[in-house]
């Protein structure tokens, strides 16, 4: 895949959550997630940022149901103002193949989300993100602590996490990381999965 770098500035994971409510036994759960979005798209459009929504389900697709999307979209627009819903709408990154979200994802500076795996991802390889958990559900804090992650805050906290973190450079925001990044995922730019679970597989039969 090609990569431009830094061809947008925020990258929104989507998570939507229907039903998330009922299944913990608590209300602000759904909320929480939506106001996440609600925040990163209200700090894109205040400080005019290049933007993009990685988008979860596919919209059109043989293997996944045309409702999901379906279901995707109106969640969001539940939740969130009229306004923000739309930009966030009109900067959507639809999802073609499996590769799309993290297309989106590796063109922007920084990641942000609650708990979603492309995080772990991101920062895996040494990108920046931006954890936000306003769930009130501990059991979603991202496991990494530090710049990295901001739970149950105001608009104002978050904002100026998320310009302290676009603005310093990437050694200091993994200095300020209470972890190393290897904790989430371990990243190896010349050896990948696949070679890594072959030689664990031969170590095995070596010793049969």
């Amino acid at each position: 895949k090609t990569i431009e770098k830094n061809k947008f500035d925020i990258c929104l994971i989507s998570e939507p959550t229907p039903a998330e409510n009922k299944r913990y036994a608590s209300s602000g759960v759904e909320e929480g997630y939506a106001l996440m979005a609600e925040f990163t798209t209200k700090f894109a459009k205040k400080f005019k940022l290049k933007f993009v929504f990685a988008s979860k389900r596919y919209k059109y697709s043989k293997l996944s149901p045309a409702d999901l999307f379906k279901q995707e979209i109106d969640f969001f627009k539940r939740y969130m103002n009229k306004d923000n819903f739309e930009y966030l709408l009109n900067n959507i990154n639809l999802k073609e193949n499996f590769f799309s979200s993290y297309l989106a994802m590796f063109q922007s500076k920084v990641a942000v989300g609650t708990q979603s795996t492309l995080l772990r991802d991101k920062i895996g390889v040494g990108e920046k993100i931006l954890s936000c958990n306003l769930t009130g559900l501990k059991i979603q804090d991202f496991p990494l602590s530090g710049i990295c992650t901001i739970n149950n805050c105001s608009y104002e906290q978050f904002e100026q996490r998320l310009k302290e973190i676009l603005n310093i450079s990437s050694e200091e925001y993994f200095n300020r990381i209470d972890q190393d990044k290897k904790f989430v995922m371990e990243f190896h730019s010349e050896f990948g999965a696949i070679d890594k679970t072959r030689e664990e597989i031969d170590k095995i039969l070596k010793r049969l």
